[in-house]
């Protein structure tokens, strides 16, 4: 499996048969975790076979809090899998997830809690886009976005784009802490568009989301559709590094 983490950096993976894990939130060994958190993994473009997840949370003592399974289809629509436990959870305590893709071995991630809820953002997010790339050869469209988050005292955000026309699977990544981000985001397995209009929301820990914000409509051209760096370290250690996620509910 391909695991590209989020990071201030752009990169661009166009590759359309598969997906795989990018990031989660909140982060590898989080702690003072909020008790309402709604941990979160993203997916993103992936060289593998096509394949399923079930997420599952536990307690310290390994009773399962919630659990979610979603197959590739799904994922697809949003990148994006959240798992909601029924309650908050126990102050001061210890958490596990286990990510379990249909052909491979689970991993197990784990965190702690704090004693606090979530505080929300405060503000919108911004975005600008550079003109987007298209490739014939790959039939990839890619595009560079500079954003401006909203304030995240938690620092447990997760960015959506998605173009003004619902015809293109949402794209979710995971914010940095602070300051601004640039970020490449890709599609796949497309005919050219002639501009591309893109609009941006971001989530809490708690996955309450602001509303659809839109960034300005930019032309498209042609370039080259070729994978980039920038992936950095963060989730090639997921198969090793303990970790935690869980689920909102859909607006």
């Amino acid at each position: 499996m391909l695991l590209l983490a989020a990071t201030a950096h752009a990169y661009t993976v166009l590759c359309g048969n598969g997906l795989a894990v990018t990031d989660t939130v909140p982060g590898s060994g989080a702690a003072d975790v909020p008790v309402d958190v709604r941990p979160a993994v993203t997916f993103g473009p992936s060289c593998g076979a096509l394949q399923g997840w079930t997420i599952t949370l536990a307690d310290a003592d390994g009773a399962e809090v919630a659990s979610t399974s979603a197959d590739v289809s799904t994922v697809f629509e949003t990148n994006l899998v959240e798992l909601f436990p029924e309650a908050d959870l126990a102050p001061l305590s210890g958490y596990s997830l286990t990510i379990t893709p249909d052909d491979s071995e689970a991993v197990t991630l784990g965190f702690t809690t704090g004693e606090t809820t979530v505080a929300g953002l405060t503000g919108a997010p911004t975005v600008t886009a550079k003109p987007a790339i298209y490739d014939d050869k790959t039939r990839g469209l890619s595009v560079e976005l500079r954003i401006v988050p909203a304030t995240d005292p938690d620092q447990l955000s997760v960015l959506q784009v998605r173009d003004a026309d619902g015809t293109l699977p949402i794209q979710s990544f995971v914010l940095p802490g602070t300051g601004e981000v640039e970020r490449t985001v890709a599609w796949v397995d497309l005919d050219e568009p002639g501009e591309l209009c893109l609009e941006v929301r971001q989530f809490d820990g708690a996955g309450v989301a602001t509303e659809w914000a839109s960034a300005e409509c930019v032309a498209v051209g042609a370039g080259c559709g070729c994978a980039s760096g920038g992936a950095g370290a963060g989730l090639l250690g997921l198969l090793v590094a303990p970790l935690l996620l869980l689920r909102r509910r859909r607006p």
